[in-house]
């Protein structure tokens, strides 16, 4: 999806995608740093440095609208020096770790009403993709609310960084998805607490409605 698609969409799907970037932290909660989500789309590149200045996440697309997120040391150049992390379709948006060992990813696959959660980490030089946190949040969520959906009609998003290990993770099920007794509407959505390495849910934050 283009950058400027993306801002036409309509009013309901604004809000989803309000909820799902950039929903803010709870009071009694201090983000690790206030740097917010950086999306990117097809027509509108990334070039994102890490905190530290070490790496920096780039984006290119190909003729066909897929857009390829590369990983590259700051002090190398060329492209056959860039590690690739994914090949993803917009608008997809990311935000590093304190540390910048680890990014949060939100796979939007194409739609603004959409997102799946990856927490791609560096582990012996390399970005490694990890699926864990989405997966542990979306059982959470189906638990607590009797749902029989698969796991991608789970919406999951990773908001800010509590700290350099721990996520804050927005769930709540796909728009329309009808698969849950106790939120019919998909009305419903969890605020949690993640181990960002074992993708572990640590605690439930809040449940908005």
């Amino acid at each position: 999806m283009s950058h400027k698609l993306f801002r036409k969409l309509g009013a309901s799907a604004f809000l989803v995608c309000s909820t799902v970037w950039s929903a803010p932290a709870s009071p009694e909660l201090t983000p690790a740093h206030s740097d917010k989500l950086v999306a990117f789309f097809d027509d509108k590149p990334l070039d994102l440095v890490s905190p530290d200045g070490r790496y920096r996440l780039i984006s290119k697309t190909d003729r066909g609208g897929r857009v390829t997120l590369f990983a590259a040391r700051v002090s190398e150049t060329g492209a056959n020096r860039r590690e690739v992390i994914g090949r993803f379709d917009p608008p997809t948006s990311v935000l590093w770790s304190p540390k910048s060992d680890a990014f949060i990813l939100n796979d939007q696959r194409g739609s603004g009403q959409t997102s799946y959660l990856e927490i791609i980490r560096l582990e012996h030089g390399r970005f490694r993709r990890d699926f864990a946190a989405r997966r542990n949040a979306s059982s959470f969520f189906a638990r607590r609310f009797r749902c029989h959906l698969p796991e991608d009609g789970i919406i999951t998003s990773g908001e800010a960084w509590l700290d350099a290990q721990t996520v804050i993770v927005s769930v709540q099920a796909e728009l329309h998805s009808g698969g849950c007794p106790l939120d019919p509407f998909a009305s419903k959505e969890l605020r949690l607490l993640v181990d960002a390495r074992t993708g572990h849910v640590q605690r439930l934050l809040s449940v908005r409605s």
